[in-house]
């Protein structure tokens, strides 16, 4: 099999724009939706799709085999093992969705009716039910879609990515707008479904032209090696719903479902700043997959020292960027006076998230070269010191302590999935801590102590006699340049990165010879 593969840069910068794309169309719909639906029926939205992805838990976690396993075949031109994988993957994940569908139908009353108490889901039943069939539909989906991942053209897959984005967003907005509700999100979730999967079928035909959806391909043996894969991978995603929803789910019990969507525009910020950086690790698992075939442990490691360092110093160095300004952003992102219980989630989870997302590069590492188990460990600590921490917490002081509960099983699942993979990977700890992670801590922790040592003057300020959205985003860009003089400054001194070291991975500032 022939296929033109892409370098990581390129398939990194296609990734970058599918990504970016994804987050900043979402920050724009968010409000958009709140607005037009209200806080009570967004909170309700929230609190479905939550619980579908509960049960979408069922899936076993065979989707994240699929892109490792056709780069490891492709890479090794093994047509047959390829087609059959694929064709496995595709039959075995119809069967787990039509599973996931007829137990959501039996057990969702049950679980609503606990959740929400009084509260009935009314003409919500029927969306919940076509949300359940787009999640089993999407199962099958997504070996479709994983193939020119797998293949490592990134650039076709992200082009389809943002073109069926862009269409999901028009109908949602437009069935909104005729009063539609909750059936213009799932209407344009199918909308997304159809055309991403037709487009990637077509791409992956292209360049792999024995790809074939015949049944008489399934492989039982094959399907049974990617659950065990997807099982231990599984943990991690549970670890990691858990992570991102258990606070959701005690405040729909406690609360209500209002209160949900206050929560959820502090934190629902956050999750997008945490996927925004993963351009610098997108296409990495299929890369370091091949490396692995290959047995080339000298350029996986330095893969994995030098990706993380970049991923930390811009993961870390959004926290200056954000918290000393917090409420201003959530005030111009929605539109409208922010709940101070929306800003106090954003920051207390802002440090904990961009903390946990410098494992992001080490997460695919470990996907891309087989050893899931460090991620499901990690994963694991992180969800019991989250529910342990949150429960405890929330006793103690209210929603606030749920907060600190989710902050703490980041940061130390975070330290505990270092110590895992660095010695998966041969890396001695102090010379990651000290080469990767130090200085970026240290130069952001100076840079957010110095804003807030200085907000007070900054607020003062005349500003040209700016008011209103105007004056609010001076501020933000004098907060953003304050803390990119300072972190940088502290970078330049210690002489952590330099121009030298990074001309390599940035093909526009070579030059010809």
């Amino acid at each position: 099999m022939s296929v033109p593969r892409k370098s990581i840069a390129y398939n990194g910068m296609f990734a970058f724009f599918d990504k970016a794309y994804t987050a900043l169309s979402s920050l724009l719909l968010v409000p958009f939706l709140v607005h037009s639906l209200g806080m009570e029926v967004y909170g309700t939205w929230i609190v479905l799709t939550t619980v579908a992805s509960y049960f979408a838990l069922g899936n076993c976690g065979v989707i994240f085999s699929y892109e490792k396993y056709i780069a490891h075949y492709g890479a090794k031109d093994e047509i047959d093992s390829l087609r059959r994988f694929i064709a496995t993957a595709f039959y075995g994940s119809l069967a787990l969705g039509l599973g996931i569908f007829l137990v959501s139908l039996i057990f969702s009353p049950i679980v609503f009716r606990f959740l929400l108490k009084n509260d009935s889901l009314g003409g919500n039943a029927t969306i919940f039910i076509l949300l359940m069939i787009y999640v089993s539909l999407s199962l099958g989906s997504t070996i479709i879609t994983s193939v020119p991942k797998g293949m490592q053209r990134y650039d076709f897959a992200s082009v389809i990515s943002i073109f069926a984005r862009t269409l999901y967003i028009v109908a949602v907005v437009v069935l909104c707008i005729r009063g539609m509700g909750l059936m213009s999100i799932v209407i344009g979730q199918y909308i997304y479904l159809i055309v991403t999967t037709g487009l990637s079928f077509a791409v992956a035909k292209r360049f792999f032209m024995g790809l074939s959806l015949d049944f008489a391909f399934f492989d039982y043996s094959m399907f049974k090696m990617m659950l065990m894969f997807g099982l231990k991978m599984q943990v991690s995603l549970l670890s990691v719903l858990i992570t991102q929803s258990f606070d959701k789910l005690v405040i729909a019990y406690f609360l209500g479902v209002r209160l949900v969507a206050v929560y959820d525009i502090g934190s629902r910020l956050i999750i997008f700043l945490k996927d925004v950086p993963s351009f610098l690790f997108a296409s990495i698992t299929p890369r370091t997959s091949e490396l692995h075939a290959r047995e080339d442990r000298k350029k996986l490691q330095m893969l994995y020292l030098r990706g993380t360092k970049y991923l930390s110093i811009v993961c870390l160095g959004l926290i200056p960027l954000l918290f000393p300004v917090a409420d201003t952003i959530l005030s111009l992102w929605m539109h409208r006076t922010i709940d101070p219980f929306s800003v106090y989630v954003f920051q207390v989870l802002l440090f904990s998230t961009m903390f946990n997302a410098t494992t992001g590069l080490g997460t695919s590492i470990g996907i891309g070269i087989g050893r899931p188990g460090s991620i499901a460990y990690s994963n694991i600590v992180m969800a019991l010191v989250n529910i342990a921490g949150s429960l405890t917490l929330y006793y103690a002081f209210g929603p606030k302590g749920l907060v600190w509960g989710t902050a703490a099983g980041l940061v130390v699942s975070t330290v505990f999935y270092y110590l895992l993979l660095n010695r998966d990977m041969h890396i001695p700890e102090r010379e990651f801590w000290v080469s990767v992670l130090l200085f970026p801590l240290i130069a952001n922790a100076l840079a957010v102590l110095f804003l807030a040592a200085i907000r007070g003057v900054v607020q003062e300020l005349p500003l040209l006699g700016l008011t209103g959205a105007l004056r609010a985003y001076v501020a933000i860009g004098i907060n953003s340049i304050v803390a990119l003089v300072v972190s940088g400054g502290i970078y330049a001194l210690a002489r952590f990165i330099t121009l030298k070291e990074v001309t390599p991975y940035l093909p526009f500032l070579k030059r010809d010879r």
